[in-house]
């Protein structure tokens, strides 16, 4: 039994590889080029990614000046993913990035996520918004002049 090639596959094959060429070298266009990724095509557009860098992060009490807050990390970097357009109109301070306090009333170490405010409905974040370490501590007037010992309430470490 005589091997025959199959006729659809060599018919019009010069045709067939100079297509496949130039999808190539249109396919490498896109990628390089363009900066445009292939696989981060969803809900039927493509998108990018946009970093917002330093990004402070706000504290939101409910109670007056009585304790010294620290945050840790203080500031924080924001993934954001949406159509191109979107993501040139958004600012870093059209953002509001916050720890919330507001349920906490007594003094120690916290871990507590970090929320995000304004952020247009047509972005997404890229990654989940990190847990902070919150210190809350009791602030200590001393007058000034002041002579003799402290208080050992005070010092309770």
């Amino acid at each position: 039994m005589k091997y025959t090639r199959p006729k659809w596959l060599f018919h019009n094959f010069g045709l067939k590889m100079v297509a496949f060429i130039f999808a190539i070298v249109y396919w490498v266009y896109i990628q390089g080029e363009l900066g445009v990724n292939l696989s981060k095509y969803t809900r039927g557009y493509l998108f990018e990614e946009r970093v917002l860098e330093n990004v402070p992060i706000d504290i939101l009490v409910s109670f007056n000046n009585t304790y010294d807050i620290s945050v840790q990390p203080s500031i924080v970097d924001i993934l954001l993913e949406g159509k191109p357009e979107h993501l040139k109109r958004v600012l870093r301070k059209d953002l509001i990035v916050y720890v919330d306090l507001r349920e906490i009333h007594q003094t120690g170490v916290f871990h507590l996520p970090v929320h995000i405010e304004h952020l247009p409905d047509e972005l997404s974040l890229g990654f989940e918004l990190p847990i902070v370490d919150v210190l809350l501590e009791e602030k200590i007037s001393i007058p000034p002049g002041h002579k003799g010992n402290l208080s050992p309430n005070i010092l309770r470490r």
